[in-house]
C-alpha cells in the first residue's frame, strides 16, 4: 500500500493558507495558459490568489489574469526592471483544479512567465496591507518588505531573481513554499514563493529574501486578515 502525503495549510485560529501549485513556461507568447493547476478544496469562502512574473523589457504589464474560469482582481504590479512579480486574486468556490492565464500587455524582449497559486479561507474579501521591494543586479540591497499583520491573518510573498549572477536561498517572515529554476531563452531565472498565517497581530513585520551572489531581483506581499 501506498500512503500520500497528507498536507496542512498553514493556519492560526483565522483564515488559513495553501500554496497550491507554481509553474513556468518559455513559449513565446503575451498570453501563456497553464490548465490544470491545483487551488485546493473547494469552499464557499475560498480566495484564489496567482501570481505571475518573467523577464521582459521595461515598461511590461500585466493587463489582466483569468483564475480559474474567473477574472482576477490586481492587486500588485511589481516594481523594477524587466522583472515584474504581479499579484491577482479572485473568489473561486468550487473546483480543486483551474487553468492559470494571466495576458501581458507591451513589447517584451522574451515571453517567459512563471507563476504560482496560493488558497486562503477565512480571510476577508481584499488585502489590508501590502508593498514591492526591487532591487538591480550588482546591488547588495536586501530586499525587505515590511507590513501590518492583523490577529488570524495571513501574508504571501512572491519573488522573482533574473540572471546566473545568484539565485533565491530563504524568506524570513513567511515559510519558504517553493523554489524554482526556470531556465529560458534569456539564461536563469528563479522564482521563489512563501506564506504564513499570523495567530497574533504583527506590526511592522519584516518580509525579506536572501539570495546568493546580486542579481536583479524583485519582492511582491500582500496581507489578507480574518473574515469579520
Amino acid at each position: 500500500m501506498t500512503l500520500l502525503p497528507v498536507f496542512s495549510p498553514s493556519t492560526a485560529g483565522g483564515a488559513t493558507i495553501e500554496n497550491t501549485d507554481d509553474s513556468f513556461t518559455t513559449t513565446s507568447t503575451l498570453t501563456p495558459s497553464f490548465s490544470s493547476q491545483a487551488i485546493g478544496t473547494a469552499s464557499a469562502d475560498r480566495i484564489i490568489v496567482a501570481t505571475a512574473a518573467g523577464y521582459y523589457s521595461s515598461g511590461m504589464t500585466c493587463g489582466s489574469y483569468s483564475i480559474a474560469g474567473e477574472t482576477g482582481t490586481q492587486r500588485l504590479d511589481g516594481s523594477g526592471g524587466g522583472n515584474r512579480p504581479v499579484m491577482f486574486s479572485a473568489p473561486v468556490s468550487s473546483g480543486t483544479t483551474g487553468t492559470m492565464a494571466p495576458t501581458w500587455v507591451g513589447t517584451p524582449t522574451s515571453y517567459d512567465t512563471s507563476i504560482a497559486v496560493w488558497a486562503i479561507k477565512g480571510s476577508g474579501a481584499n488585502p489590508t496591507d501590502s508593498g514591492v521591494a526591487y532591487a538591480a543586479q550588482g546591488s547588495s540591497t536586501l530586499l525587505s518588505v515590511t507590513v501590518d499583520v492583523p490577529a488570524g491573518g495571513v501574508v504571501v510573498a512572491y519573488a522573482i531573481c533574473f540572471n546566473v549572477a545568484g539565485t533565491p536561498n530563504s524568506f524570513v517572515g513567511v515559510d519558504q513554499d517553493f523554489v524554482t529554476a526556470t531556465t529560458g531563452t534569456d539564461g536563469q531565472t528563479f522564482h521563489a514563493g512563501g506564506s504564513k498565517a499570523y495567530a497574533a497581530s504583527q506590526t511592522d513585520l519584516d518580509i525579506t529574501l536572501a539570495n546568493t551572489g546580486t542579481p536583479e531581483r524583485a519582492l511582491s506581499v500582500a496581507v489578507w486578515g480574518p473574515a469579520a
